[in-house]
């Protein structure tokens, strides 16, 4: 898996967990993440057991990025998904799409509309319900072809 995907999945677990308390911030939680998961794995010093930088920091622009334009965010989602309003959206799914609205509309440095679009796909067929994949790929693909027009 790449270093990429695993900072979105990250992103995704920040975000659904902003969803019910935001104590802590990105850099925060990331820090506290990247500590838990090293002494999970018994404090080995070995790279292979340690959350490489480049992740920790995709991971905080995505988490950073996306708090900071949930408010133009969100429209964009709800403008595409005719029938489901945000709030009738599964928080894993929304939070999903948030990201790859995110990664489309207003990263830096933005990649190919299809590459966000599969990563996003496969992250909601992993971590979303059995209808998840289809959905996300649904408002996505619209998403995706507004930015065309």
């Amino acid at each position: 898996m790449g270093s990429r995907r695993t900072a979105r999945e990250l992103a995704l677990q920040y975000l659904f967990g902003q969803e019910f308390q935001n104590k802590m911030t990105a850099a925060q939680w990331l820090t506290q993440y990247a500590q838990d998961f090293e002494a999970q794995v018994g404090g080995q010093v070995d790279g292979q057991f340690k959350i490489h930088p480049e992740v920790l920091g995709f991971t905080q622009n995505l988490c950073e990025g996306v708090l900071k334009h949930k408010a133009q965010i969100d429209p964009v989602i709800q403008s595409h998904s005719a029938h489901w309003k945000l709030s009738r959206m599964s928080l894993v799914d929304i939070n999903i799409l948030r990201v790859a609205v995110f990664e489309m509309h207003f990263s830096e440095s933005p990649l190919p509309p299809k590459v966000i679009m599969n990563e996003a796909i496969d992250i909601a067929k992993v971590y979303g319900s059995v209808d998840s994949g289809a959905f996300v790929n649904g408002i996505i693909d619209q998403i995706a072809k507004s930015l065309h027009k």
